[in-house]
C-alpha cells in the first residue's frame, strides 16, 4: 500500500504504519547514533522506543554541531549495539508497514546508507511512505511563526515532544500523522 499525500489518507482509526527517526553523529548519512520508532496499528500506538547506536567504525566520530543538537556523545554510544543488532529488534515493527517520517527524504537517505553499511537488504519502498513535513506544507498547516518543523507542528496540535531525541521525534511524528489524517 503506497500512501501518497496527493490522495486521501486512511481514517486515523484504520491507519497502520511505523514512524521512524534517526540522529546522526556527523554529516555522514550512515553515522546513526540513535534510532527511534513508533508503531501504530489501526490508529493506536502499540510500540514506541529508541536505541542508542554505535556508528560504523569508519564514521565513529562526533561533530560538535551534532552533539549540540541532540546531546549524544561518543561516551554515550561506545558500548551501544551496532545498527545491525538494533535492526533485528525494530524490524518486527517495521516490516510490511508504510514508514512515516518528518522530512522523509532525509530519513530515507539515512536508512539506505546505514542498511547498506551492514549489507542489510530491506525494501521499505514496497510498503509506501508518508512525509508529515510534505503533508503539512501541501495542506498549508503550520506551527507558530509559519514554521513547518516537527516541534512547531506538534506544538500546534498539543503533542508533547522532546526535540532531537529519536524516540520522542518518532512518536511525535506518528501522533502528527494521526492528527493530520
Amino acid at each position: 500500500m503506497i500512501i501518497n499525500v496527493q490522495k486521501n489518507l486512511p481514517q486515523s482509526d484504520e491507519f497502520t504504519f511505523t514512524a521512524i527517526d534517526f540522529e546522526r553523529a556527523n554529516n555522514s548519512q550512515n553515522s546513526v547514533c540513535q534510532v527511534g520508532i513508533c508503531a501504530v496499528e489501526r490508529g493506536r500506538i502499540i510500540k514506541s522506543c529508541e536505541y542508542l547506536v554505535r556508528p560504523p567504525q569508519r564514521v565513529f566520530y562526533f561533530q560538535k554541531k551534532a552533539m549540540e543538537i541532540h546531546g549524544i556523545t561518543y561516551l554515550d554510544v561506545e558500548d551501544a549495539l551496532t545498527f545491525d543488532k538494533v535492526w533485528k529488534k525494530i524490524l518486527p515493527y517495521i516490516e510490511g508497514r508504510p514508514l512515516v517520517a518528518h522530512s522523509f527524504r532525509d530519513d530515507a537517505m539515512t536508512m539506505d546508507a546505514i542498511l547498506s553499511s551492514y549489507r542489510i537488504k530491506y525494501h521499505y519502498e514496497r510498503y509506501g511512505h508518508l512525509c508529515t513535513l510534505e503533508l503539512a506544507q501541501r495542506a498549508d498547516i503550520h506551527g507558530e511563526n509559519n514554521k513547518y518543523n516537527l516541534e512547531a507542528l506538534c506544538g500546534r496540535y498539543g503533542i508533547s515532544l522532546e526535540p532531537h531525541h529519536a524516540g520522542s521525534d518518532a512518536e511525535g511524528c506518528a501522533k502528527l500523522a494521526l492528527a493530520l489524517a
